[in-house]
């Protein structure tokens, strides 16, 4: 029992500061904002609690079983005993490793630093442009969108039959479930965010099996329906992509390049220059425009003469050629229960089945019903099938998916070829889509990330009550956060917001360690240990916590690592950056902190000795 009250007291303030760094560099991110906070926050909370609890049951639970369990006589090891004695040996073996190592780095504490600081610039130079960025990592979802759109003057019968076709395009893939499909739009309709749509457009919802039980990604399936549809006649546009592919619902596609201004024949020849420059672009697919103008429009301009003639009006006229083009409500037709269903009465289909029909349909005059070509002359003329505002300017999109490459780094392409394109005064070329959600979303967890490091750095100081020490300890993140990178590379996965809230996870986790050996090293010195002998120490002593904290979080990561269920695509980032970083960081941090706080601690001496000496100057100075 006294051994458990001793070890616990021993422990006890550096397992809580442990505890409390985690915790503090997660409270920023519940309260990020935006789409941050709703992902992120009710991970947070589970994590937070999770620790919590977790330092309790250390500080109580466990020193009371220890005392009752290590307490009994033990003549003869057990199975489990002999099995893990082993490891002692293992643990044996690196702890001398790392003595030597750090004798080695304390005699060349400069060009360890150097070596330290070096690793760190080298991979952010050349590791995190390689890896690239997304708002959340791409997910196997067994949900695959796809749309289609047909010439604008297509009959919908040829519409169903384009539809057709690529069913059986997509049914040709044995993974397929089944297929949702939907032909049209709702004419006159006004649409908020979605965009525009028209009746010669197809929408499919395929659903897959689920990746355990196929060969093929859903990314290769995709592919393979990309090169049967660019082969289909009658298509003049597709877009297909995993459900889930925009994190954000209301942004329309990967990559969204708007064009807008105040007119629209300006801002369809731009998207032209767009779209020019567009192709051949590496890790773009599925590139297409929200419109052109090739919708057939039918003018009737009356002759206002004529028709004062024939005492009538224009808007007479267009209300009669609306009844014979859409009908008018004739009568209602009742039924008990349920709402009137509207009686339409219209001309027969053969006599304006065509556009060219209309000049015949009549008009009721004083002389009796006339033909509309007797007052007004019919023409045509091409126009975009549908207007998109934004900000009440005129808009096209330019939409079209990344593969392979990250969205970051098509982007970034898309921008280097579109920099050559120099819009008039009044009009903007923007990129948009998921890239914006991703500047969005950096900024909210930038803004975290540095909150949560000043509030780290605030509580260190209150807790070792001195300036520097927190230095000293929070020197283990950046080798921490270089190592998660290149984790993110090994299992090239980009960087993206999972991946941020593990680098802010680890951020507070790896410091633990430097805790542990930061403790060691100030109590040792204050019962009279010297400097590089405490630093031994430290090592020799706390190798084997540091080891068991390490090995089991990374254990508990490795079903999130390597996606060992369905679903998990989505977070494995986190997992990897918790566990490579806390695996390379473990290992540098346990050679390079020691080395930064014998370093600083010569520093503060010679700063003393320093200010000592000019003071004895200044007193002899004064007595002479």
């Amino acid at each position: 029992a006294l051994a458990a009250r001793e070890g616990t007291s021993e422990v006890a303030m550096a397992v809580t500061a442990g505890m409390l760094t985690t915790v503090i560099v997660l409270i920023p991110v519940m309260f990020s904002g935006g789409y941050s906070q709703q992902t992120m926050r009710p991970l947070n909370l589970m994590i937070s609690a999770t620790l919590v609890a977790s330092l309790l049951v250390a500080l109580t639970v466990v020193p009371l079983m220890a005392s009752r369990l290590l307490a009994r006589p033990h003549e003869h090891r057990n199975i489990l005993e002999r099995l893990f004695s082993r490891t002692d040996k293992g643990v044996g073996f690196l702890s001398n490793l790392y003595l030597a190592i750090l004798r080695t780095a304390l005699r060349w504490r400069v060009a360890a630093l150097i070596l330290a600081v070096a690793f760190f610039l080298v991979t952010m130079k050349v590791v995190k442009p390689v890896i690239g960025g997304e708002l959340m990592p791409p997910m196997d979802t067994a949900i695959v969108m796809l749309e289609f759109e047909t010439p604008t003057d297509a009959a919908p019968a040829e519409v169903e039959k384009t539809l057709d076709q690529v069913e059986r395009i997509v049914y040709a893939q044995p993974a397929v479930e089944s297929v949702s499909s939907v032909v049209g739009s709702e004419p006159g309709q006004t649409s908020f965010g979605g965009g525009g749509a028209t009746a010669q457009s197809g929408k499919l919802t395929i659903h897959l099996t689920d990746r355990t039980r196929r060969k093929e990604t859903i990314w290769e399936i995709q592919d393979q329906w990309r090169s049967a549809l660019r082969k289909l006649p009658g298509v003049r546009s597709f877009r297909i992509s995993e459900y889930g592919a925009t994190p954000v619902s209301t942004t329309r596609a990967p990559l969204d390049i708007i064009i807008s201004g105040p007119d629209s024949g300006v801002v369809s020849r731009l998207a032209d220059q767009c779209l020019s420059a567009l192709q051949g672009q590496p890790g773009l697919v599925d590139v297409r425009r929200s419109w052109y103008f090739d919708k057939t429009e039918y003018h009737v301009e009356v002759d206002p003469a004529l028709a004062r003639l024939y005492q009538t009006t224009p808007a007479d006229v267009a209300a009669e050629l609306k009844g014979a083009v859409k009908g008018m409500s004739g009568s209602s037709m009742r039924l008990e229960g349920y709402l009137d269903i509207p009686i339409t009465v219209q001309y027969a289909g053969q006599d304006i089945s065509t556009p060219a029909q209309l000049s015949d349909a009549y008009v009721a005059t004083r002389f009796g019903p006339m033909p509309i070509r007797a007052m007004a002359r019919v023409d045509s003329q091409r126009n975009q099938p549908f207007i998109t505002r934004e900000r009440l300017r005129n808009t096209i999109d330019i939409t079209g998916v990344n593969r392979v490459y990250t969205i970051g780094q098509v982007a970034k392409m898309t921008q280097e070829r579109l920099a050559g394109i120099h819009p008039p005064a009044g009009y903007s070329i923007q990129v948009a889509g998921t890239m914006a959600d991703m500047k969005t979303g950096s900024a909210e967890m930038g803004k975290a990330l540095k909150i949560g490091f000043v509030l780290l750095y605030i509580l260190l100081v209150a807790m070792f009550r001195s300036f520097g020490h927190p230095i000293t300890i929070m020197a283990a993140i950046p080798l921490a956060i270089a190592g998660a990178l290149w984790g993110l590379l090994l299992f090239d996965k980009p960087m993206c917001k999972p991946a941020t809230m593990g680098l802010i996870l680890l951020g507070g986790t790896i410091v633990n360690n430097s805790i542990l050996l930061l403790d060691f090293i100030l109590e040792a010195r204050k019962q009279g240990m010297a400097k590089d002998e405490a630093i031994l120490q430290s090592v020799r002593l706390r190798i084997r916590p540091i080891l068991m904290t390490t090995v089991s979080t990374i254990v508990g990561l490795i079903p999130l690592v390597f996606e060992m269920a369905v679903g998990l695509e989505r977070m494995s980032p986190l997992g990897i950056v918790a566990a490579v970083g806390l695996l390379i960081g473990t290992f540098l941090t346990m050679v390079i902190i020691p080395v930064v706080y014998s370093s600083m601690d010569s520093v503060v001496l010679a700063v003393k000795q320093i200010v000592s000496w000019t003071q004895k100057t200044e007193e002899i100075g004064v007595a002479k």
